[in-house]
């Protein structure tokens, strides 16, 4: 059995780009903090504070606009001056119209590890809640909405933590595995909007993700293949940790871009 242990992120990470996985997780350079994981790990701090009762909308909001803050000391920048703009205006209004779930007994940031096929799995899962014997899972996402290619591989996240819970809780049912996409509301025709829109909103932009044993299966399938090619990577030999050139990725996900030509 492999005994390292993998999250949903680092195998995307590896399938994203292998140079930036060897960088990261073999050779465990200095990453640098980009804008969009600074302010999306703060952003998700701000809605499990508020879940838990623990902050107001207005300090949520307070902490939220001070972070944004930390990120123009630092010089974390955004592509462009009309994407933070955008950024900032979506998810300062989702603050703005944030409705807690009406619940009381719930977990947030659940750490969890457990084996697949041999491979150990581990991750957070942002919220979930057991009611009437059925299970809910919701992950909050700061970034744009998927296209379809997008959500394929997205959804794997969620079937991991559908697969633990059923593995946690054998008796009970996992009802509902969902993607609340924050920049995002959905209108009167059921269409995601991003939130800067002066149109009237309808409700949080959910996307579902169905727990079937096909897509179980696809996600045994990709862990298994994703583990497999980086085994057969010579650790000690970058060229063989190929480059994916994405320039989004490239300019403003990759944490260890300037190790990279």
């Amino acid at each position: 059995m492999n005994k390292e242990k993998f999250s949903f992120s680092k195998l995307d990470t590896f399938n994203t780009c292998p140079r930036s996985y060897y960088l990261t997780y073999i050779k465990k350079v200095e990453r640098e903090e980009n804008v969009y994981g600074f302010l999306g790990s703060s952003f998700h701090d701000c809605l499990e504070k508020l879940q838990k009762k623990e902050i107001t909308i207005k300090e949520a909001k307070d902490k939220f606009l001070n972070d944004i803050s930390t990120t123009e000391i630092f010089e974390m920048e955004f592509p462009t001056e009309k994407s933070k703009k955008k950024y900032i205006e979506c998810l300062m209004a989702y603050l703005d119209n944030y409705e807690r779930l009406p619940i009381d007994n719930f977990e947030t940031e659940e750490y969890f590890e457990f084996e697949i096929e041999g491979v150990i799995m581990r991750g957070y899962i942002d919220l979930y809640f057991i009611k009437d014997n059925n299970i809910y899972v919701l992950d909050y996402k700061t970034s744009s909405k998927f296209s379809k290619n997008d959500l394929e591989k997205k959804e794997k996240q969620l079937i991991l933590y559908g697969m633990y819970l059923q593995e946690k809780y054998p008796d009970k049912n996992i009802v509902y595995l969902g993607f609340d996409m924050c920049k995002y509301f959905v209108n009167k025709r059921g269409t995601l909007k991003t939130r800067d829109t002066q149109e009237e909103s309808y409700g949080n932009a959910y996307v579902e993700v169905k727990f079937t044993e096909e897509k179980k299966e696809e996600l045994v399938d990709y862990i298994d293949l994703i583990v497999k090619h980086i085994d057969i990577c010579d650790k000690e030999d970058i060229r063989c940790w190929s480059k994916n050139i994405n320039k989004f990725f490239c300019d403003n996900l990759c944490s260890v871009k300037k190790y990279c030509n």
